[in-house]
Parts: C-alpha cells; structure tokens; sequence
C-alpha cells in the first residue's frame, strides 16, 4: 500500500508536469497498475490498465510493444477478477496481433497461446483448451526446448486440463515428466519442483492411485516443513492433501492428526 501510495504520487506529479499523454506519464501510470495489483487491489488496477492501454492504443498504435504489453496487464486483471471470457477475449485479440506482425511460432506467440489455454481452462472450455495447449506444447518443445520454463508451465497446465476433464492417467504421466525435468534442472527442494509433485499426488488421487499418491506427498511435506516451515500456505496445502488421501485410504488417525496441525 505504501509502494502505491508512493507511485500514486508520482503519476500526479507527472501528470502535472508532463501531461496525461507523454510516456512517462504512462510508464508511471503502469507501474501504479502493477503496485495495486501485487497488492490485491484488482479493480483499482484494472481501471488503471484500461485508462493506459486506451491511451497507448490512441498514441502508439495496436502494434507497439507497448501496447500489447499493456493489453496483457489488462488481460490479467480480467483474470485476477474472475472475469475469464473477457481475459480470453484479450487474449484472442493479442493473439491476433502477433500472429499478423511475427513469424509463425515466435515465442511471444506460443507464451500467449499458453495464456489463453490458462484463461479457457479457468472459464471450463476444457476441450478447446486441450486442443490449443497440445498444439502450443508440441511448438513449444521444438522452438524453445523441452526443457525450457514456458514448455514446462504449458505441459502443467494440460495436465490440469486432463485432471479437469477426469483423464487422470494422462495427468499424471505429463506430471510425472514435468517433475522430473524440473527436480533436474532446479533441484529437488525448490519450491517450484515441490508444487510439481504435488499436481502429479494430485492426479494420482483422483484416479484413486492412494499409494502413490501417499507415498509423493509425504516425502514433499519433509521437503517444505524443513524448507519453507510448517506454517508455510504451499506446507499447508501440501499436509491437507496428504490428510485427504490418509482418509480415503481409511487411516483417519493419520489424517486428524495433519489437520490438527492446521
């Protein structure tokens, strides 16, 4: 609150001295978005970032960098707000954009295409999302490595979209390579490997795989009480998941006790 408070200032300031359209006045209003953004405030920041991109539309043009960076923060902000057609509507014209102005399987390309996956999956059009991030993650694997972070984050998220769709096996088998890539090239203990075993659990429960789902989440619950603590969100979701598959596997004792830690 007080970064926004700090950049509010200076968006007036800039404002007054320079104008409402020169660029730093924009670059100032933009950063103000993201501060109220990072910090929750979604409906400030959106009004901002719709206010900008207007601006930046009128002033640079559909085209400019600027202006599709900034069409994404708004696109975000749809999202962080629940309104999930709208983010997908921004994305499709974003999409467009590039698809007209880059070559075709420009990494900016797939990383939107990924985004859109993201934002239909969170609107439920799971089939149209399973469509595009199979076609997205097989570009992604050729054009950027199948190694790479945004590959990785696209097959986690068609994994997600497998689970929604109850097609747990295939889940769990992009999980399970996602897992193993990223305790690779991150480490076994790095919070990000960690949430990967955790999907993979994830999916394992859903198809009633309890054993190896019991057997994931426990050494991941090590993993995060000794890393991040025991009170950490990302130990917490972790413990309550291992209490849900205790319980369907009839081991209520085991389960109260990791919900009575909270």
């Amino acid at each position: 609150t007080l970064l926004a408070n700090d950049t509010n200032f200076g968006v007036r300031s800039r404002e007054r001295v320079l104008g409402t359209d020169h660029q730093h006045t924009l670059i100032s209003r933009n950063n103000l978005a993201a501060a109220y953004r990072g910090a929750g405030h979604y409906d400030e920041a959106f009004s901002l970032d719709q206010r900008t991109h207007d601006d930046m539309q009128r002033l640079l043009g559909p085209d400019h960098p600027d202006t599709i960076a900034s069409q994404n923060n708004l696109a975000s902000d749809y999202d962080s707000l629940g309104r999930y057609d709208e983010a997908a509507e921004i994305h499709h014209k974003t999409l467009d954009t590039l698809q007209r102005i880059l070559e075709p399987e420009h990494p900016d390309i797939l990383t939107t295409q990924n985004n859109l996956g993201t934002t239909l999956l969170k609107a439920g059009h799971l089939e149209m999302t399973v469509r595009l991030l199979e076609e997205t993650l097989v570009a992604m694997s050729r054009v950027l490595g199948s190694e790479h972070f945004h590959t990785l984050g696209c097959r986690n998220n068609l994994a997600s979209t497998f689970d929604s769709l109850g097609r747990y096996s295939e889940a769990a088998e992009l999980h399970a390579g996602t897992s193993v890539v990223m305790e690779r090239v991150l480490g076994s203990t790095h919070p990000t490997t960690r949430i990967s075993y955790n999907n993979l659990a994830g999916s394992y429960y859903l198809a009633g795989r309890y054993d190896e789902a019991t057997r994931i989440l426990e050494e991941t619950l090590e993993i995060d009480v000794l890393n991040l603590g025991a009170n950490h969100p990302t130990t917490i979701i972790v413990r309550n998941n291992l209490a849900k598959v205790y319980r369907a596997r009839e081991l209520g004792a085991d389960a109260d006790a990791l919900w009575e830690q909270g």
